[in-house]
């Protein structure tokens, strides 16, 4: 004779342990998914502070002008190789202008003497001032290392450096980058 169930007597352990099972399953992926939010959320608000403070420093130096940049700066043949902060190449087609000149000082900082630490959201952020000098033919077209072509430019690149497990090698970088004349007053392309 079977024994036939009450609608009253509850749950088998059986279907309790297999509800169990299935909510711990659910709340390890919950907790997978909430931990890396949290991870992705955190990098980008860094990113965003990085590019801040990349566009920041690019306005600071954008009032002074092109001439102006390379005040204290000397070429240098053998400068710190700064070209990871450089990743996109912006300086290679530049003669780099970042030896520092004694007894003057420079209107954007020399990124080997004075690297500036800046703190924000408990993280510490490094920001170089990268400058360089490069020619255009009169036309316009690309800056090039050239010095017979007839319009001097300035290419200025400020770089923000952190560290975080999120990047390769585990330091970040942003950058801004602009193009100046050299020249006191704006150069004229011909048509």
């Amino acid at each position: 004779m079977r024994v036939r169930r009450s609608r009253d007597d509850g749950f088998t352990m059986m279907e309790v342990v297999v509800a169990l099972a299935l909510i711990s399953a659910m709340m390890a992926a919950l907790g997978t998914y909430f931990a890396a939010s949290v991870r992705t959320s955190r990098y980008q608000s860094q990113i965003q502070t990085a590019t801040r403070l990349a566009q920041a420093g690019m306005e600071s130096a954008r009032g002074f002008g092109g001439p102006t940049l390379l005040v204290g700066r000397a070429q240098c043949g053998s400068c710190l190789n700064l070209s990871v902060f450089d990743t996109y190449g912006y300086l290679s087609n530049t003669t780099r202008w970042d030896a520092p000149v004694s007894g003057v000082s420079p209107t954007v900082p020399i990124p080997d003497t004075q690297d500036l630490a800046l703190t924000a959201n408990k993280v510490k952020y490094y920001r170089y001032f990268l400058v360089g000098r490069c020619w255009q033919p009169r036309a316009g077209g690309t800056c090039g290392t050239d010095p017979a072509q007839p319009v001097q430019m300035v290419r200025l690149v400020v770089a923000i450096t952190w560290t975080s497990s999120d990047c390769k090698y585990a330091t970040c970088i942003r950058a801004a980058t602009s193009l100046f004349s050299a020249e006191p007053a704006d150069p004229v392309f011909s048509q």
